[in-house]
């Protein structure tokens, strides 16, 4: 039998899960880190906006910070 396959029952529709090959994914520990992780690409953000916004900074590390920071909002 394979993965979601519809299986006869007693007339009803029914889906039967065969987990033959199939091992518990570590996503349970990975799940605290996702509220650390918000956290930390929150205050890197501030810092390359930041960073970009500053006018004591060369306009060439200016243009990276910009970089990083898209880069960030893009995830």
């Amino acid at each position: 039998m394979g993965l979601f396959e519809q299986v006869p029952g007693d007339g009803a529709r029914r889906v039967e899960v065969s987990t033959a090959g199939l091992q518990l994914s570590p996503t349970y520990d990975m799940l605290p880190m996702l509220a650390e992780w918000e956290k930390a690409k929150n205050l890197a953000m501030v810092f390359w906006r930041a960073v970009a916004l500053d006018g004591r900074i060369s306009p060439g590390f200016q243009a990276s910070a910009q970089d990083n920071l898209q880069t960030l909002q893009g995830l």
